[in-house]
This record gives C-alpha cells, sequence and structure tokens, in this order.
C-alpha cells in the first residue's frame, strides 16, 4: 500500500524520509523494531518538512511521528 500511495498517481511524500530520518520505528512502542506509522504530505509541501520524529508515549503502543512543517 505504501509504494502505491508514495509513487502512484497519488504521488504522496514521506514526511519522516524527506526529513532525513529514514529509519522511522515506531512500533512497539516500548522497543521499537518497526515502521508501520507515517505521515504522508502532497509533494506540494515536502520542502515545507522542517523535521520529523518519532516520540514517545504512553498512551498507545506505537510511538506517534511529530512533523514540523514551516508555514508562511
Amino acid at each position: 500500500e505504501m509504494a502505491q500511495l508514495l509513487a502512484g498517481p497519488a504521488g504522496l511524500v514521506d514526511a519522516h524520509e524527506f526529513a532525513g530520518r529514514p529509519a522511522g520505528l515506531t512500533f512497539p512502542a516500548g522497543a521499537p523494531s518497526a515502521r508501520i506509522d507515517y505521515v504522508l504530505v502532497s509533494a506540494d509541501l515536502a520542502d515545507r518538512i522542517v523535521a520529523a520524529q518519532a516520540h514517545a508515549a504512553d498512551a498507545s503502543d506505537h510511538l506517534p511521528i511529530v512533523v514540523e512543517l514551516a508555514w508562511p
């Protein structure tokens, strides 16, 4: 599914990878070893990505991903 979203007609961009942090492990939260959570943006927003990072949290078995965008 991810390959279709990233390379398909939608042309979405993986914010985590674009920010230079390709690992992006998010599951399980206690000791992440898999990447199953993504933030995707349209190609016209890709150059606004400032940072992307998974953050520790106790509310889920996944780590949340926070993406910072530069906005005029």
